[in-house]
């Protein structure tokens, strides 16, 4: 037997990898785990499930079409043993530490014979087709105590409140050496303890606020203030719509059409969206719908802030 499997980010890694002279079946891991409800107790199939009708709710594609590519990816999850090498390359960031904490913990209950990790600390796209294969050399045996480490992070994750998550932000380990600044990152997207703005929200109005109003531009700005950038444009754009949504709106599309849909779409604050960027209001005192990160439920009743300065989470 000397089929080998390779797990990665998303298809513009797969492409990577394919021009790197990479062999063997090549898989993506196509999902944004750090937006919307990851319920880490279900089985793979019930969470396949619940995040192929999420997706489909925020328009990636309908949900049988999602649910079906989820299926087929996790098949070669219960085929493992017919690889004789499973390789898995992920980067530094929120996405893919996230994606990688979900793969370690399905080998920590399952375990193979040779597990390979290839981590980088920047992102794969960076690479030339050239550099792939110096970076294959550089896999490495993961270790019992790195699955370990992994399925507590994830199963910490899943939990209905943010305070587990602490525990990974406080305590760097080499095993898994960017865990600790992924989920500092990950509670940085709660409601800030000051305004009630995610991390997200507040670089994108500040922006807004300095006269950056067209999307395409927008999105460049965010996306280059991020030292280890994670979000796409399609959450990007989720998060600024709840802004426009609220029952007391931060900011207003001037076609009057949700945010993001198109490049050339130019965004206001409202007064209300200037006075949170300052501090002066606070989001959650006139929030949008309900929303969830991992396991956690943001809505009324279940209200969890992030003080950035203090590093400490507290209810609201």
């Amino acid at each position: 037997m000397d089929r080998q499997l390779h797990i990665t980010n998303g298809d513009s890694a797969v492409s990577l990898l394919q021009a790197g002279g990479i062999r063997g079946q090549l898989l993506p891991w196509r999902d944004v785990l750090h937006e919307g409800p990851v319920h880490t107790a279900l089985s793979l199939p019930q969470l396949s499930h619940q995040r192929a009708h999420f997706l489909a709710q925020l328009g990636f594609a309908d949900a049988k079409t999602l649910e079906l590519d989820f299926g087929q990816r996790d098949q070669h999850l219960f085929n493992a043993n017919d690889y004789a090498t499973i390789t898995l390359w992920f980067e530094h960031d929120l996405y893919d530490q996230l994606q990688l904490l979900q793969l370690l913990a399905w080998f920590y209950q399952y375990p193979h014979q040779q597990l390979l990790l290839v981590q980088t600390d920047d992102h794969l796209c960076h690479h030339a087709p050239a550099q792939v294969k110096p970076l294959q050399q550089s896999a490495t045996v993961v270790t019992t105590e790195q699955l370990q480490l992994a399925n507590a992070a994830w199963q910490a994750f899943g939990q209905s409140t943010p305070q587990p998550w602490l525990r990974f932000c406080r305590q760097p380990s080499p095993l898994l050496p960017h865990l600790d600044a992924a989920f500092e990152r990950l509670l940085q997207e709660l409601p800030s303890a000051s305004n009630g703005l995610s991390r997200t929200m507040q670089q994108a109005l500040s922006c807004i606020d300095a006269g950056v109003d067209q999307c395409a531009t927008l999105f460049r700005r965010y996306h280059h203030s991020e030292s280890a950038a994670f979000m796409g444009d399609s959450i990007f754009w989720l998060q600024l719509e709840r802004l426009r949504q609220c029952n007391q709106p931060a900011l207003i599309s001037f076609d009057g059409q949700v945010c993001g849909s198109s490049p050339q779409q130019k965004l206001a604050l409202t007064a209300y969206g200037r006075a949170l960027i300052h501090g002066r209001r606070h989001l959650l005192d006139a929030p949008p719908p309900p929303y969830s990160l991992g396991g956690v439920t943001l809505q009324p009743g279940n209200y969890w802030v992030w003080d950035h300065a203090a590093k400490r989470l507290s209810r609201y």
